[in-house]
């Protein structure tokens, strides 16, 4: 389990980096009440998600590989999916906008379609990640 902790902590860590300046502009709103810096800071958080989005787009196989080498150090796992993902992070964008959809239907149903949604975004994913390990049989 601790693996699995410091990758969550490494990936928690980046996005607090990047949502940094986002608070900051919040509490220059509290400050002040003005809406400029309401403003800013969406502008903030906005740019810091899609700064942010490459990095977690690269390590989003680090726990498959973790669970397929277990031998394998937390920062190796990060690494291998940095180098895994080269070239395949656009790849993954669109396989999570495709589910965009289905997940606003989920929504509406009160989150009971999170029931059926959730195992086959994961299938889905674990398949991604498979086809990444094995390109010549795909």
């Amino acid at each position: 389990p601790g693996k699995y902790l410091l990758v969550s902590l490494v990936m928690l860590l980046v996005q607090f980096f990047f949502s940094l300046p986002g608070y900051a502009w919040d509490y220059f709103y509290l400050l002040n009440a003005s809406n400029h810096w309401m403003m800013l800071s969406y502008i903030c958080r906005i740019v810091g998600q899609i700064v942010m989005l490459p990095f977690t787009l690269a390590w989003a196989q680090s726990f498959r590989l973790l669970l397929d080498y277990p031998s394998m150090s937390a920062v190796g796992a990060l690494r291998k999916s940095w180098q895994l993902m080269r070239g395949h992070k656009g790849r993954l964008f669109v396989l999570q906008l495709s589910f965009l959809p289905l997940e606003i239907a989920a929504i509406f149903t009160m989150g009971i379609g999170y029931l059926w949604l959730s195992p086959y975004m994961n299938m889905t994913y674990t398949l991604f990640y498979l086809d990444l390990m094995n390109p010549q049989e795909a």
